[in-house]
């Protein structure tokens, strides 16, 4: 009876080692690439749809082509992709990964030298992505990494400090730490500080962040690729700063603003106030759109210096109530309070009165 016993454990026991033993074969698989387009036919429909581990090389002179990536991309289990092997393949085609629900890592070619536009936009990437120091172009980081919300940091090789593009913390620069390139989605680190010598910000360099609270700019910044859009779709943000010394930034009450032209630049997404007082010595202006849609604004006054009210500047600022504008104010642009439905009362103190543009309480509070 004991023998019999063991001998039943016992097969079980190798039963459970052949079953292991498959999975893991249907789980891990590496090819080699021996004709451009050619991923979809070293894969079975198996190994396709149950593959968790990728690994793929390259023969000599051969390189991966978008028929090559749109297999991988659209293979339902894939986690890991592991192109170390593949020694000649510089380029990835635009959107070859974009909106990837599965990939977490990825090797990738050592020689790899661009990224085409949304390569791996929306994708689920995790943790730190490492780079080849192949990679010199700055522009092949903009629109390529937008909204992946698991990457944590990226990283360059440990030749990085002498390499034209180089991490730190984490974030990408270029040009000898001078432009700051990408911002991590996932970073969860609720302040970051830039470090000083960044002068230009590249487009969407802070875009699509939900954990970042406070952002410190470089007093070195002057100039940006976009100024519409250094963080567009963040939600996180509750106040700006500016590291003192500076002659081109400034913050007051958190909010961003241009010190040469004295012009509000950006309101923090997450910045809930019911009264603001704005400084004329410091703002003459509130260009278009600046506090449009703001939902907590009730109450605000600009002193005495202050000039501008911009086309649109508090377009459908659904909770505003108050406004007082001083002698200064010359102007207030088309639309400047349109669909601020619950405004109760506008001061203008201006003994001349300000240039006004079209419809500017259209769809305001009519009483």
């Amino acid at each position: 009876m004991k023998n019999a016993t063991f001998t039943f454990k016992r097969q079980l026991i190798i039963a459970y080692l052949l079953f292991t033993g498959i999975l893991l074969y249907a789980q891990e698989k590496t090819i080699l690439v021996e004709s451009s387009g050619s991923v979809g036919t070293l894969l079975t429909d198996n190994e396709k749809a149950n593959t968790t581990r990728l690994i793929v090389s390259t023969a000599a002179g051969i390189t991966l082509n978008e028929a090559d990536f749109t297999v991988m991309n659209t293979m339902p289990k894939l986690k890991e992709l592991d192109l170390s092997g593949d020694l000649n393949t510089t380029d990835f085609p635009a959107n070859s990964f974009k909106d990837n629900a599965t990939i977490e890592s990825i090797k990738f070619p050592p020689h790899t030298a661009t990224f085409g536009g949304g390569a791996f936009i929306n994708c689920a990437l995790k943790g730190v992505v490492s780079f080849p120091s192949t990679i010199t172009n700055q522009n092949v980081f903009i629109s390529r990494f937008d909204n992946c919300q698991g990457i944590t940091g990226f990283a360059f090789p440990d030749n990085a400090p002498t390499h034209v593009l180089q991490a730190r913390d984490g974030v990408i620069l270029y040009a000898n730490g001078t432009q700051l390139m990408k911002y991590p989605c996932g970073k969860t680190n609720e302040t970051y500080t830039m470090p000083e010598g960044v002068t230009f910000i590249a487009q969407q360099a802070f875009g699509d962040q939900h954990h970042l609270k406070k952002l410190v700019f470089a007093s070195t910044v002057n100039s940006f690729q976009n100024e519409t859009a250094i963080i567009r779709n963040t939600t996180s943000i509750e106040a700006f700063d500016v590291t003192p010394g500076g002659t081109y930034l400034g913050a007051i009450d958190g909010i961003l603003y241009k010190k040469q032209t004295k012009t509000l630049f950006y309101f923090p997404p997450a910045k809930q106030v019911e009264d603001l007082t704005i400084d004329g010595s410091i703002i003459q202006t509130v260009p278009s759109g600046f506090f449009s849609n703001n939902q907590t604004l009730k109450h605000i006054k600009f002193t005495e210096g202050f000039r501008e009210v911009g086309y649109t500047a508090f377009k459908a600022a659904t909770a505003l109530e108050y406004v007082e504008l001083p002698s200064t104010c010359d102007t207030i642009a088309k639309e400047a309070f349109h669909g601020c439905k619950n405004l109760l009362q506008l001061i203008c103190k201006a003994t001349i009165a300000p240039k006004i543009g079209d419809v500017v309480f259209r769809d305001a509070n009519g009483t």
